[in-house]
């Protein structure tokens, strides 16, 4: 049951990427989470902008115009933005590390792709595993193993009991 409510969170993860990746190239969209912490404003951030997803932190002196909560904002993308300069950072593939005066910034970036192959492993292994079992055989409902010939009526990995068939269904 675990596994299947997993696998459904990835697959729901999966399609939201690829929705996002799609729009990444025409919206730049961000959700913010701030956070006051020790006279410090600190700022979570996931962006998504040409093909690329930005996961980024920074923190810097808390100042009164600083509202805590959350916030998603979108807007046109910029195509006049100047090339990124490595071929890694050309392919969304890039680490920040901002060390200024007033802030402290340090984030990942990663292309849309990746993250949804990432977040198609999982519901791919549950319909692999669902499609490769047969279905008349008898399986353990703990632990999932093949039940086929136990006569014990406890399943030998596990130990949980094996509830019998009636004889008036057999």
């Amino acid at each position: 049951m675990k596994y299947t409510i997993a696998s459904v969170i990835s697959l729901l993860l999966c399609v939201a990427t690829a929705v996002l990746w799609v729009r990444s190239y025409t919206r730049y969209d961000e959700v913010r989470l701030g956070v006051e912490r020790n006279e410090t404003a600190e700022v979570f951030l996931i962006a998504s902008d040409n093909g690329g997803v930005l996961l980024f932190t920074d923190s810097k002196p808390l100042a009164d115009t600083f509202k805590p909560g959350m916030t998603w904002t979108t807007r046109p993308i910029n195509r006049a933005a100047k090339m990124p300069a490595t071929f890694w950072a050309r392919h969304n593939f890039d680490a920040l590390n901002w060390n200024y005066t007033w802030m402290i910034a340090r984030g990942v970036e990663v292309p849309h792709w990746l993250v949804v192959i990432l977040t198609a492993v999982l519901p791919a292994v549950f319909v692999w595993r669902s499609w490769r079992r047969p279905s008349g055989q008898a399986r353990c409902s703990t632990c999932d193993y093949n039940l086929t010939g136990n006569t014990s009526g406890v399943c030998p990995e596990c130990g949980t009991p094996i509830p019998q068939k009636s004889e008036a269904a057999a």
